[in-house]
């Protein structure tokens, strides 16, 4: 079943211009990588926790712990060791204040007075909050720092200053960039793609990360074989591809059904010693329903593909210690796997 990522299967005509003009439709800076990786080697992963009854929606690696976040528990979170060992259990879903509702979580953490915190998209309440997650543990409840209100439905979004935030919106067919401040003021917004098109949802859905340190945005798209970086300093763009580049939107879709005929990257993760992608290269079909081992793809700051490792485990997202040396993935069957790096 796929409940994560696809939720239209109804047949959408497209209305395209220019859509196979033989450029990149995010960048003109484009590093091609061979389809053909190779592969540095191999890891098996330690099967860390599997539980029938929890829902498992996402994880999120602190330094001395796992944050597991589940949307049909009565607890949001479960907290665990490394070895899959619950420390504590708190956070409720409501609609008090220092509840949440629909929420993401976008692995955005900082530390706060020696405390690991984590910031929030809070998506059905309009807003972002910051969470003491040390805080939270001790007193088994949300311990919220601070709240800056976002636009309805903006699911990504990041803290990129002490009250400013920056979030991807989807404005009629096609997706914008914007940076507001605390009253939702705009700072700056600026179209992501160059083609409009009537899927844009499902063809431009992307998976972005704040890379804080360089001041800019990072992400993997779900259904198009590019990671796209972009720079908040000097919006300057990049785009690394695995394979041939896509130029023609068209063929992303297949025909008949009207569905995309690939998933290309499940996710991607940012430590301090690079960037990590993982490539589920599938077709739409077989997507999150055949197993096979997955690729890890980890890059420099540059974009410079260093290593292939093959992950033995279906997993279909993950999160990795800020050292790069721990990643956690999540497999169906809510199963947590542990990858010494």
């Amino acid at each position: 079943m796929k409940n994560r990522y696809y939720l239209f299967f109804i047949v959408v005509l497209f209305s395209l211009e220019g859509c196979d003009s033989g450029k990149n439709f995010f960048s003109n800076n484009v590093k091609i990588i061979d389809e053909k990786l190779e592969i540095s080697h191999t890891l098996s992963g330690e099967l860390i926790f599997a539980d029938s009854v929890c829902s498992i929606s996402s994880l999120v690696c602190f330094d001395d712990y796992l944050l597991v976040f589940s949307r049909n528990e009565k607890q949001v979170f479960n907290v665990m060791t490394y070895d899959g060992q619950i420390l504590s259990q708190f956070g409720t879903f409501g609609r008090a204040n220092d509840e949440l509702s629909t929420s993401q979580f976008n692995g955005q953490v900082q530390k706060i007075s020696g405390d690991n915190c984590l910031w929030v998209s809070d998506v059905n309440k309009a807003r972002m909050v910051l969470i003491n997650v040390d805080q939270s543990m001790k007193q088994g409840r949300f311990v919220m720092l601070k709240e800056i209100p976002i636009p309805p439905l903006s699911v990504y979004c990041y803290c990129v200053g002490d009250s400013v935030y920056i979030n991807e919106q989807l404005i009629g067919s096609n997706y914008e960039l914007q940076m507001r401040d605390a009253a939702l003021n705009n700072v700056f917004s600026e179209t992501l793609y160059s083609v409009d098109t009537d899927r844009a949802f499902s063809l431009y859905k992307t998976n972005w990360r704040l890379d804080s340190q360089r001041n800019r945005m990072i992400g993997s798209m779900f259904s198009v074989n590019q990671i796209n970086i972009y720079s908040l300093s000097d919006h300057a763009r990049q785009s690394i591809i695995i394979g041939d580049q896509q130029t023609d939107m068209k063929k992303l879709i297949n025909a008949e059904t009207g569905t995309e005929r690939t998933s290309t990257f499940a996710d991607l993760e940012l430590a301090d010693t690079g960037i990590y992608a993982l490539y589920i290269n599938q077709n739409f079909d077989d997507a999150y329903e055949k197993e096979k081992p997955q690729d890890l793809l980890i890059f420099d700051w540059e974009g410079n593909l260093v290593q292939t490792v093959r992950l033995n485990e279906y997993i279909i997202d993950f999160t990795i210690s800020r050292d790069g040396k721990h990643l956690f993935g999540r497999a169906r069957g809510n199963k947590i796997y542990h990858y010494a790096l």
